[in-house]
């Protein structure tokens, strides 16, 4: 059973150190949007067609590493590009979180 962890609740060291697909998944699916629905605006989204940058918000960088996840559990098209997109991201969270 994978953890659930709520945004407000996350912390530096829920972050995996780097992109390897088991702590990915077990990282991206701690996020339940279902939880998040009262603190969640449209403005959180991230299109899939861009990196996220330090602007966007917590929750909407979650969601996003929730959406690969679940775009690449079939099939990996690039690991190698999903790598850099996946520990991107963990670099700006936790930028986030510890600011």
């Amino acid at each position: 059973m994978i953890k659930v962890i709520k945004t407000k609740d996350l912390s530096p060291e829920d972050i995996p150190d780097s992109y390897h697909w088991d702590s990915f998944v077990k990282f991206a699916l701690s996020f339940d949007s279902s939880l998040e629905k009262k603190d969640w605006i449209q403005s959180d989204y991230i299109d899939r067609t861009r990196l996220p940058i330090l602007s966007d918000s917590i929750i909407g960088l979650r969601e996003y590493l929730y959406s690969l996840q679940r775009i690449n559990n079939q099939y990996i098209r690039d690991e190698n590009e999903l790598k850099e997109r996946v520990e991107y991201v963990y670099k700006i969270l936790r930028k986030k979180l510890e600011s």
